[in-house]
């Protein structure tokens, strides 16, 4: 049990960096097979801190990590609404379905709720 759940979040966090680096074009980041989880994710937290990251892709970066380790998202995590118009919180700033908004805020969750906002199908849930 123990041997498969290294090998998961392994292989895991190795995809998680590898996606991050082609997406920002950083400095590289050195992750290994032969090291242990503990060391692989110690290296992808340092990489992480290091980076200069826009508030958006901080948030970005959040609720993927919330998705992968199975936690919901906390009341006060930013979700981001078409505030002109919309009706669904969005947990992704680069949501397709708001791409069309003229203007996009964010606001934490439990606000999102109580305005009246409902989770948005694609990125929401």
């Amino acid at each position: 049990m123990h041997i498969k759940r290294f090998l998961f979040f392994s292989i895991l966090l190795l995809a998680v960096c590898s996606i991050a680096l082609a997406s920002a074009n950083l400095t590289s980041i050195t992750l290994s097979h032969e090291n242990s989880a503990a060391d692989n994710a110690d290296a992808f937290i340092r990489w992480y801190n290091a980076a200069e990251w826009t508030s958006a892709e901080r948030a970005t970066w959040s609720a993927t990590f919330a998705r992968l380790s199975g936690a919901s998202q906390s009341d006060d995590e930013p979700v981001y609404v078409a505030s002109n118009s919309g009706t669904k919180y969005h947990r992704n700033p680069d949501c397709t379905y708001l791409k069309s908004a003229t203007r996009v805020s964010d606001m934490p969750l439990n606000e999102a709720i109580e305005h009246g906002y409902t989770p948005c199908s694609k990125c929401g849930e």
